[in-house]
């Protein structure tokens, strides 16, 4: 085997990496390019003439190594920053693929809850109503026991923020729902109040005669004719807690505060009415 076959097969045996090629190739370049001028500066530097052609090489192979390492090097930082610039912008994209879904999913429930509370806010028990007016003022702390309260949690339509005690928690109204509920009051309670004030007979003017703030809270009497209108009052006035001895006439909200921007008068909440006052 010639010496030049030997030396190509040990410089093929070397190439174990890329970056040892690169260095290689640098080498071959810098001795290519720059041989002449080495002898020239060799020889002006006074190196032995005999030596020229190996000092030369071992310069360009030092040389070209520097400069393919180098070259190598920055390939590699560059590679690892489009690298890591990719895997950023899939992670971005993946994140933002996920948060849409995530988006999507949660815009489709709370759809779903407003779609099922449309339907369903027409027919609820008027305390149920009254509740989730309530709630549009802002937090309340409120009785888990009552099974209205607990249908109303368990429903999703007002949550539950924190429990300071035993069957006691703080409560807000569901924001999905809060919009509607808003909407479904301001409209029934100007609804219900025209109808109301639409015909104001002795009865009606008798309720707010009873209901009228004053220094001393009326003591009767009251006539049986109003006793048995009471019905008609409703929903602006309502009755609760019928005992043997006489009933609570209410004028909650929101109709109190309609009813005194009408009349420019303030309104007690509820009185209690005995049946001793009936003449």
């Amino acid at each position: 085997m010639s010496d030049t076959s030997s030396t190509f097969i040990k410089v093929l045996a070397a190439l174990v990496s890329p970056k040892a090629a690169l260095q290689y190739i640098c080498s071959a370049l810098c001795l290519a390019f720059f041989w002449g001028y080495l002898n020239k500066a060799l020889v002006a530097y006074g190196a032995p003439t005999e030596h020229l052609s190996l000092i030369a090489i071992l310069l360009s192979a030092g040389i070209g190594s520097l400069v393919g390492g180098g070259i190598y090097f920055c390939g590699s930082c560059l590679a690892s920053a489009i690298q890591n610039l990719a895997a950023q912008r899939a992670a971005a994209e993946t994140q933002k693929a996920e948060a849409a879904k995530s988006l999507a999913l949660q815009e489709a429930k709370e759809k779903k809850l407003l779609d099922t509370f449309t339907i369903a806010l027409p027919h609820m028990y008027m305390y149920k109503k009254m509740e989730l007016y309530h709630l549009l003022r802002g937090e309340s702390c409120l009785d888990t026991g009552y099974e209205h309260i607990h249908e109303l949690i368990v429903s999703n339509y007002i949550l539950k923020l924190a429990s300071p005690s035993e069957g006691r928690a703080v409560c807000i109204i569901n924001p999905v729902i809060e919009g509607h509920v808003r909407r479904y009051w301001d409209d029934k309670t100007a609804r219900d109040t025209k109808e109301f004030l639409s015909s104001l007979d002795e009865n009606k003017m008798a309720a707010i005669e009873i209901m009228t703030y004053k220094d001393e809270v009326f003591g009767g009497p009251v006539s049986r004719t109003f006793i048995e209108s009471l019905i008609s009052l409703q929903p602006v006035f309502s009755v609760e807690g019928r005992d043997a001895d006489g009933f609570t006439l209410c004028l909650y909200e929101p109709y109190n505060s309609a009813l005194s921007s009408h009349f420019d008068k303030d309104f007690w909440d509820e009185i209690y009415i005995s049946h001793s006052w009936i003449d």
